[in-house]
């Protein structure tokens, strides 16, 4: 196996290719600078945990702006046949094994006897915590619980029957199974949604939460009256319309909620320790444009308290927008029927969706686009737009670079601080859903695309089956997906210093934990400037 403190031999892209240069200058769009890949860990690798110890499967892993890590998989001692799910965390250079499936859990906080069961990671912070959602099984049985890990361990932050700030109610169950409806921010605060029991009156059951060990607060319960809403509106009273909307929560505690009203619609509200305000809802006013909105879509946020959100305007004809900015300072970003940057005359904005914001306020967003030219071919775009300009990330059916092939389908992406942006994109060529990622000083590059080799472990090349990361999981996992800003509480899989944490699953089932760093490293870059450099994305001002 790879030693983890020896620089990574970059990743094969085409298929048959077994020299690096050769991949950049293969085909027309090859001149693609491949990021330096390190692996963190792959099958059959000795792990820590029990005496021989080697990992069997690795899922998507989580990274902070340290380097650290987090990742679920399990591992196998005698047989990969008799495997055991678990957690690993820390550097990405020495991650260790932090919970196993049917590990006892602290008597302290749960009781004796208590055993975690299919624990399942909901963050890591930027100060190495862990943030984990698993259900419990033990006497009494405990059903659902919410933790984070601190220097002494693990520490409950909600249980199934625990005891609510709310008088003769306790917590019943989370919401759902899936866990990006939980956020995680570098205070240690969980954002959460659960039930509570027994049911305060009929339809009056499940609550907006925030808090850490020992310390949660009732943030929205359903049926509450919500700031810009006429009086006879309540949140999620509705029995067609179940109370579940997202939630984000910045590092500073400061948190943005959507969520459905009766006798209102759908809105927006940003939220801290006094106050909710409600950001844009069903029938305010649209800035940049003489309609209104119909409701809110996805969302955003940042440190700065900024948010992002897309949504459709009432009226005709149907149209569908981004907005960005803080209650009251709404700017739009983008809206359907607009000319689209960096496109030729004529060619429009269509339907507009996923919005992410980084810490500079940038927005990446998906668009269809619409006009002479156009077609189901090249029909999708991913932007980022920042404060002065638009930057064309990906267009579907233009060159996929370091593939002899173009883009086909365009998905879920994550951008950080620096406009960095990786991205789930397939090709014509080889199918399924490939990890890319864009820098501003090298435009595009391939990072892991299935039906091409990769190198599994030093000098080891596999063919790539399929590509996760934690804003594009694997199928199945029970998470729901979202573009991903860096500081809404989401878990990251870039971080800000340009490393991309990913799976890979190769054809033989075998797999790996990796990262990336994107860029690649300067004097590569130089090298491939000699060898007739990288195409630079023109910018437009948007």
């Amino acid at each position: 196996m790879q030693d983890h403190t020896t620089p990574a031999r970059f990743p094969r892209s085409i298929i048959g290719v077994s020299s690096a240069v050769a991949v950049l200058v293969l085909g027309s769009v090859a001149r693609a600078t491949p990021p330096a890949i390190t692996p963190i860990a792959v099958t059959g690798q000795s792990s820590t945990g029990p005496a021989n110890a080697r990992y069997r499967t690795m899922y998507e892993p989580f990274i902070n702006n340290d380097g650290h890590v987090a990742f679920n998989g399990e591992y196998y001692t005698t047989s990969p046949s008799n495997w055991t799910q678990a957690i690993w965390s820390g550097h990405y250079t020495a991650p260790t094994l932090l919970v196993h499936e049917n590990q006892i859990a602290p008597a302290s906080e749960v009781g004796a006897g208590i055993r975690f069961s299919n624990a399942q990671i909901v963050g890591l912070n930027n100060r190495g915590q862990v943030a984990l959602r698993s259900r419990l099984n033990g006497t009494p049985t405990v059903v659902e619980s919410l933790w984070t890990t601190d220097a002494t361990g693990f520490r409950v932050v909600m249980h199934t029957l625990m005891p609510t700030p709310l008088p003769n109610l306790s917590f019943g169950s989370l919401d759902g199974e899936t866990r990006y409806r939980q956020t995680f921010n570098d205070a240690g605060k969980i954002g959460f949604y659960a039930s509570v029991y027994p049911a305060a009156t009929l339809f009056r059951d499940d609550g907006l939460w925030t808090g850490s060990p020992g310390n949660t607060t009732l943030q929205a319960f359903e049926r509450d009256h919500l700031p810009g809403t006429p009086a006879n509106a309540y949140m999620g009273y509705d029995n067609t319309i179940p109370f579940t909307p997202p939630i984000r929560m910045n590092h500073k505690g400061v948190f943005a909620f959507s969520g459905y009203v009766t006798n209102f619609g759908t809105g927006l509200w940003l939220g801290g320790p006094n106050d909710r305000i409600l950001v844009a809802g069903t029938g305010t006013p649209a800035p940049g444009t003489s309609r209104l909105f119909a409701g809110v879509e996805s969302f955003s946020l940042n440190n700065a308290g900024m948010v992002a959100f897309s949504t459709v305007l009432m009226g005709s004809p149907i149209q569908r927008g981004v907005w960005r900015g803080m209650p009251g300072q709404l700017s739009l970003v983008a809206l359907q029927g607009n000319p689209a940057p960096m496109m030729p005359s004529g060619v429009m904005h269509g339907s507009i969706s996923s919005v992410a914001i980084n810490a500079a306020g940038s927005v990446a967003f998906y668009s269809r686009l619409t006009g002479p030219g156009i077609n189901a071919e090249n029909n999708q775009a991913i932007y980022l737009s920042g404060l002065t300009e638009t930057i064309l990330i990906a267009q579907s059916g233009t060159p996929a670079p370091g593939i002899n092939s173009t883009f086909n389908n365009l998905s879920f992406y994550e951008v950080n601080a620096n406009g960095v942006v990786a991205f789930i994109a397939s090709t014509r060529a080889v199918g399924g859903d490939g990890l890319w990622a864009y820098d501003p000083s090298v435009g595009v590059v391939p990072v892991a695309v299935p039906g091409t080799l990769f190198e599994f472990s030093s000098g080891v090349f596999k063919t790539v089956a399929t590509v996760r990361t934690a804003f594009y999981p694997a199928s199945g996992s029970s998470v729901t997906t979202f573009p991903v800003g860096g500081e809404d509480g989401l878990p990251r899989a870039l971080n800000d210093h340009g490393q991309l944490a990913f799976s890979v699953v190769f054809t033989d089932l075998s797999s790996g934990v990796y990262i990336a760093q994107v860029p690649a490293p300067a004097s590569l870059v130089v090298m491939l400037v000699g060898l007739g450099g990288c195409s630079r994305r023109r910018r437009a001002v948007g």
